[in-house]
């Protein structure tokens, strides 16, 4: 079974292109896809009454409700198929700069499959304890890398300050906490490959 929606004037000649195996499917779900319209954080206001409606998400939009408040998903933020399979290994976290909190994480991506294709590897930060209530995790960087059969490549991300940091109403500015965070390197938001916990 193939979802494929605005495909644009071209799409019907790439959808026989992916169905007939000429070209390997790599692209990933830019949202979440719920079991029921009831499991979705907008349910309960949704379509509101006479002429409002309120949006009372703030941060819990899309996976970052689902997997804060460990509702069970059709399909996750980030997830695809592939007529492949891709590895990951070989997790590397460093703290390049401790004052500006800025870090670098690297890992290795291998594809374990018989046909060449393309994997979005995804990068999110946790905090593992806030004072302010923040998502369980949050994507903070991706990189799409193309593999041949049997290759690895190293991909290498950055993290600035401002992807540990929360906005704070109460201070109206971007607030940096200290502690604890963690790593989560995968392929969506909940096939995460490799972790690790760092101190800022």
């Amino acid at each position: 079974v193939l979802h494929a929606y605005l495909g644009g004037q071209a799409g019907a000649g790439a959808i026989m292109d992916v169905l007939t195996g000429r070209m390997n499917p790599s692209g990933k779900l830019a949202e979440t896809l719920p079991l029921t319209y009831e499991d979705t954080p907008a349910a309960r206001y949704f379509p509101g009454k006479q002429q409002n409606v309120e949006y009372r998400e703030g941060l819990y939009i899309g996976y970052r409700y689902y997997e804060t408040a460990h509702v069970p998903v059709r399909y996750p933020f980030g997830y695809g198929l592939s007529y492949t399979t891709y590895k990951y290994d070989d997790l590397d976290v460093r703290i390049t700069d401790r004052s500006r909190a800025t870090v670098t994480v690297s890992f290795n991506v291998t594809n374990t499959g018989k046909m060449a294709g393309g994997e979005v590897t995804q990068l999110y930060v946790a905090d593992v304890k806030s004072k302010e209530p923040r998502p369980l995790k949050e994507l903070k960087a991706f990189e799409k890398v193309w593999l041949q059969p049997g290759e690895t490549r190293r991909v290498t991300l950055h993290l600035s300050a401002r992807d540990f940091e929360y906005y704070s109403e109460k201070a109206d500015r971007w607030v940096f906490e200290k502690g604890a965070f963690i790593i989560k390197v995968g392929a969506s938001s909940q096939d995460i490959r490799l972790e690790k916990q760092i101190k800022l």
